[in-house]
């Protein structure tokens, strides 16, 4: 035993350090949320929620009254719903498994790491990059299914990488197959990955092996998008088309002008590590490309793969989500960069005399990475008990008030998952995923306070729970008048939360002291950093 720990000390290591970290981590949040475990984000419980309805109810949807495509990681809202079959609905499960994809990710990326003859402190290194940088902490907490894909993706671009570059490899290629069917119901934007692999495999003329994984990988979403339309919703989640930007093929004209469509790139978008890594892996493929003239390379592939993912991603997907929305494309950076770097660092840093023009240029890329990556990783980890403090103390707050007085009621809400997974409202979803008429609304640019308006009186709605701020601009124009404002919570220092204030809304004038009442019955059992407001006494 004492020697095999000797041999693996590196993945020992850093595995203590992570384990360490969400500990002390997880006890740091526990103590601003009252004992209770929370996740830092409300989209975490809309997957909870889904997986609540369809293990107790049958019922895939983000209540149990109606079906809703709320969810774009099929496979993890399945796999909660049948793990709360098997043990029943918990709040701890999603944790569990975060953490397990998260070991699972860090021992992946050892074995892959020896592949390459990376051993010993480098090794360890490039780990700890991995878990500082990704954040996989953060990731831990967001609750959601970015572990999971963090993992298949590496598993997935290793095994691509090693078929490609070697022959007999029967087991590599069986492995291939299962993930290509379970890597996009884990994310959407896995097509990217998917379809360079396919086209590399094309290039390689393992057709055969390229048609099946296309065909595998898209299978489970063609079934998904038949049965969302059979329920009147759209092939693709709400959560895709309303968060992401998706390729319109209802004309010639619309599918060229959406495929070479350019969004506008911010200033928070060009400071992301993503961009540093993009530019740093970019030039180590060039440079080793036009140094060895040979293209299929396992690491030279790596890199041309991270790469043109990571264009996709900037050009289609989006970036932050409490650091988890670029979380996999951080993992598989940080890997194809130090498979890339190792042996020419060694050889060209450490060894022998370099030009003063490379010296300065590692000197910049190295500075613009690192800082980048560093406050990316120490950020994340001040912020993960301040963001889960933010969600203690105003959605599940929403949530707990909710199913104290309004279970099997109709709320409108533009927040809605804990309010969903800890009651059983009729949720109105004001923002869109639950909701399909204000997906189609929103689309069409049809969404005002007028649509508002009639939606909140075909729901028959209540009250609602809302952000002002979310509705007042142009295009909406706010509220609907005939809605009565009779109380506020406002929060504190927050990081990840839709906004400081929830406003409390009586939809039906009858609604307006039941609303009142409610909410000072309620008040004493808020946590005291919530500040109250009350109106129209």
């Amino acid at each position: 035993m004492s020697v095999f720990l000797r041999k693996n000390w590196v993945i020992f290591a850093v595995l203590s350090i992570f384990l360490l970290i969400i500990s002390f981590t997880l006890i740091l949040s526990l103590k601003n949320t009252n004992n209770q475990l929370i996740y830092a984000g409300d989209d975490a419980y809309i997957h909870m929620a889904m997986a609540k309805n369809f293990s107790k109810y049958g019922v895939w949807g983000i209540t149990k009254y109606s079906f809703s495509s709320s969810s774009s990681s099929l496979s993890w809202t399945l796999l909660l719903s049948f793990l709360y079959k098997i043990i029943g609905v918990n709040e701890i499960m999603p944790f569990i498994l975060n953490v397990i994809f998260s070991v699972l990710i860090l021992l992946l990326s050892y074995r892959i790491l020896q592949s390459f003859n990376i051993y010993g402190i480098y090794n360890f290194l490039i780990l700890l990059a991995l878990l500082f940088f990704s954040p996989l902490p953060a990731v831990v907490f967001t609750g959601m299914e970015h572990s999971a894909h963090i993992f298949i993706s590496l598993f997935f671009i290793y095994l691509a990488v090693k078929i490609m570059t070697e022959e007999n490899l029967k087991k590599e290629k069986r492995w291939l197959l299962i993930l290509s069917f379970f890597i996009i119901t884990v994310r959407y934007e896995s097509i990217f990955l998917v379809f360079i692999i396919c086209v590399l495999f094309l290039i390689r003329k393992k057709i055969r092996l390229s048609l099946t994984i296309g065909f595998l990988a898209i299978l489970p979403i063609l079934i998904y998008g038949c049965i969302s339309v059979f329920h009147g919703w759209y092939f693709f989640p709400n959560s895709i088309l309303l968060k992401g930007y998706v390729i319109d093929f209802s004309s010639v004209k619309t599918f060229v002008k959406s495929v070479f469509y350019f969004k506008n790139i911010n200033i928070i978008e060009i400071m992301n590590p993503l961009f540093a890594l993009t530019v740093v892996s970019l030039l180590l493929f060039t440079y080793d490309f036009l140094k060895y003239r040979i293209f299929w390379k396992k690491q030279l592939l790596l890199n041309f793969i991270f790469v043109i993912i990571a264009l996709f991603h900037i050009k289609f997907a989006r970036f932050g989500g409490f650091y988890r929305y670029e979380a996999y494309l951080i993992a598989i950076g940080v890997m194809a960069i130090s498979i890339i770097s190792r042996h020419y660092l060694a050889e060209k840093v450490f060894n022998t005399p370099v030009s003063k023009f490379y010296r300065i240029a590692v000197i910049i890329l190295s500075f613009l990475m690192g800082y980048q990556m560093i406050s990316r990783g120490f950020s994340s980890l001040i912020e993960i008990p301040r963001a889960c403090a933010n969600i203690y103390q105003q959605q599940y707050q929403m949530g707990l008030f909710l199913k104290s007085f309004y279970q099997g009621k109709e709320v409108a809400a533009n927040d809605v998952g804990a309010i969903n997974y800890l009651s059983e409202i009729k949720n109105l979803d004001l923002w869109g995923l639950g909701t399909i008429e204000v997906a189609k609304l929103k689309r069409a640019n049809k969404y005002n306070r007028n649509t508002i308006y009639d939606l909140a009186k075909r729901y028959h709605v209540k009250i609602a729970i809302v952000y002002d701020n979310w509705f007042w601009n142009e295009r909406i124009g706010g509220l609907p008048s005939t809605w009565a404002k009779v109380g506020e919570w406002e929060i504190s220092d927050n990081v990840v939360c839709g906004g400081e204030v929830v406003s409390f809304y009586a939809v039906e004038p009858g609604e307006k002291n039941i609303l009142l009442n409610n909410l000072r019955r309620f008040s004493k059992k808020l946590p005291k950093e919530v500040d109250i407001r009350y109106y129209n006494e």
